[in-house]
């Protein structure tokens, strides 16, 4: 959670509510974008100052997808992977896990942790498609 010793300003109060109501890993131009509805005058330094610290403390994580870039989280959800859409350019949660760690090393190997990504179309964009 936030750390209560930290000055908890409205600008760190806007980027905790905007990754509350907000499901899916942000980037920061996302975040800065949803932040601004809540305070106008919040600048980009601001929320990379402020989505450090909340880094350093451990309620956010931080993704490095290979093509959506870097991204951030709350930390403390269940064990998930991500959809990456190619057309429209979103990141999604998909629950859960069906990779079995055990089949997928080598003998002797100690898998400590993994992330996977999922490319393609989200609905949407596959809707759009069809219909075309």
């Amino acid at each position: 959670m936030v750390n209560k010793s930290d000055k908890n300003t409205p600008q760190r109060q806007a980027i905790v509510q905007v990754f509350m109501t907000c499901p899916q890993p942000l980037r920061i131009g996302e975040i800065l974008q949803k932040a601004k509805t809540v305070i106008p005058s919040i600048d980009q330094a601001t929320v990379y100052r402020n989505i450090k610290r909340l880094v350093e403390q451990g309620w956010l994580l931080k993704i490095t997808h290979p093509l959506a870039g870097t991204m951030y989280e709350r930390s403390g959800k269940e064990h998930h992977h991500h959809f990456y859409c190619r057309k429209c350019d979103s990141v999604f949660e998909l629950p859960g896990c069906g990779i079995n760690d055990e089949h997928v090393v080598s003998a002797g190997m100690t898998v400590e942790d993994h992330e996977v990504f999922f490319y393609g179309l989200c609905q949407e964009c596959s809707q759009h498609v069809q219909q075309q």
